[in-house]
């Protein structure tokens, strides 16, 4: 239940973050469901191995750095995206 929660706290961190960042395709906003998906991933993973998370039952410590890591790993992307003068085109 824990990888199952951390997953669809990716999905729905990507799909907002395409939404912030006015996403008109369906490749960005793709990529930042799976970019969500695999910071959450991280962020769980992280949680447990710090003993705060289980990766079978909810936690809620499991749940929060999942969903710290997606947002870590989204803003990382916004801004490298900015900085290499890809957003907004």
């Amino acid at each position: 239940m824990g990888i199952v929660t951390w997953v669809i706290l990716g999905i729905v961190a990507g799909y907002f973050a395409s939404r912030v960042m006015s996403a008109r395709d369906g490749g960005l906003l793709q990529f930042l469901m799976v970019l969500g998906i695999a910071g959450a991933m991280i962020g769980g993973f992280s949680a447990s191995y710090f003993g705060m998370g289980d990766l079978q039952t909810f936690s809620l410590y499991g749940s929060l750095f999942a969903a710290f890591g997606a947002a870590v790993a989204l803003v990382g992307s916004g801004l490298l995206l900015l900085a290499l003068g890809g957003a907004g085109r």
